[in-house]
């Protein structure tokens, strides 16, 4: 539910450390099936407390979009890796009528999509999965109020998740989007 999206618009590209798991791509294929045309951008590397080895990822059965491995700097940092390429060339390739970024939006990589996406008029969107208005440290907080008013809609994973968003300063539809369980 965006506004500067139009009905007829229905090529979305997603953004986000979580789709390293297969598990959590089900809900792209399933706007696949809807008729959407999925592009998935993951981590080419990416580690965290669960698979300290790291994650080889790959594209869940069933997923008919393109599924793209980018390098990232700092892999398993979730609010301070960064895409270590022009993020304006991937919106370029993909051609995206909205980008999904899943992360938060004080994160460095919410930032850094900010730009490539407000420099190509493209629609995007982010999830909030905090439920807590805890501390954060200056730069999370400069780039939250950076984004926040910038950020056309947002998917938040709980309740919880809502009401902090709009306590940030949600401008765009916040929707309730809970991550998918396997």
């Amino acid at each position: 539910d965006c506004p500067r999206m139009t009905a007829r618009r229905r090529n979305i590209t997603v953004v986000g450390h979580p789709n390293v798991v297969t598990h959590n791509q089900l809900i792209y294929v399933r706007l696949a099936e809807l008729g959407w045309n999925v592009t998935i951008l993951v981590p080419a590397r990416w580690r965290d407390e669960y698979r300290p080895g790291g994650y080889s990822p790959a594209a869940v059965e069933g997923l008919t979009g393109r599924f793209i491995r980018v390098r990232v700097i700092r892999p398993g940092s979730i609010q301070r890796h960064l895409y270590a390429t022009r993020t304006w060339r991937w919106i370029d390739e993909t051609r995206p009528d909205v980008l999904f970024l899943e992360n938060e939006p004080y994160g460095l990589p919410t930032a850094q999509w900010l730009v490539a996406c407000e420099a190509k008029g493209v629609p995007w969107g982010v999830q909030g999965d905090d439920n807590l208005d805890r501390p954060l440290p200056l730069p999370a907080r400069a780039i939250r109020a950076a984004t926040m008013p910038r950020i056309d809609f947002f998917a938040a994973r709980s309740p919880g998740a809502t009401r902090i968003l709009r306590a940030w300063g949600a401008r765009g539809p916040v929707s309730i989007v809970p991550h998918t369980i396997p």
